[in-house]
């Protein structure tokens, strides 16, 4: 079927490849292609997500009701659809508290942390998480003399340890001081952990316009 207004082709045969298994496939080593869009011409349109400081993490930014939260629905079930759990991993915090409620009671085996509450004790919860998990890939790392998780794979194996995409929805929502310098270390040092991030949230429209 495509779409009424454009005459783009959004069957779901063109997002995803109908001959192969769905969620089973694995990543190239370099990291991970998620289709998100449909083009004029017919293309599917994919982010790259890897260890470069480009593509290890993304900011969607927009007012209410802008199609924030819709992308990261698209991002989420493309990678349940495309790749297998054993690679990459979706953890996910939704500081507006339904976003990702769909997700609790059938919940794919990518996802494996959901967080609604929005309380400073999940953020700093949440956040320790990440550091936590961080720290102890590099410590993987060591071991085998590698300095990000491409080359980890390459000696370890491409099933030793998975890409994780940390999804934050609402992040203007994360105020506490010590909180935001959490997340900024994390940003500072996510990319050669495998753990990659998309995060979302709302400025001002006043800033919006300067820059």
């Amino acid at each position: 079927m495509s779409d009424g207004q454009s005459g783009q082709d959004n069957r779901f045969g063109t997002l995803f490849d109908v001959t192969g298994p769905f969620g089973e496939r694995d990543c190239a080593e370099w990291g991970i292609q998620i289709p998100l869009t449909v083009r004029a011409d017919g293309t599917v349109r994919e982010i790259w997500m890897d260890s470069h400081p480009y593509r290890s993490r993304f900011f969607l930014y927009g007012g209410e009701n802008s199609g924030k939260t819709a992308l990261l629905h698209t991002l989420i079930n493309s990678v349940v659809l495309k790749y297998s759990p054993q690679y990459v991993q979706l953890w996910l915090a939704d500081y507006h508290g339904d976003a990702f409620s769909c997700y609790e009671k059938e919940t794919p085996p990518h996802i494996r942390l959901i967080g609604t509450d929005g309380s400073e004790e999940f953020t700093a919860a949440f956040l320790n998480r990440i550091l936590n998990e961080m720290n102890r890939r590099f410590r993987l790392f060591r071991e085998k003399n590698a300095i990000s998780l491409s080359e980890y794979r390459k000696v370890a194996g491409a099933d030793s340890l998975p890409w994780i995409i940390v999804v934050i929805n609402g992040v203007q929502w994360i105020q506490n001081e010590d909180h935001e310098h959490w997340l900024e270390e994390i940003l500072v040092q996510n990319r050669v952990s495998g753990i990659l991030l998309f995060v979302a949230g709302s400025i001002p429209l006043e800033q919006i316009k300067n820059e």
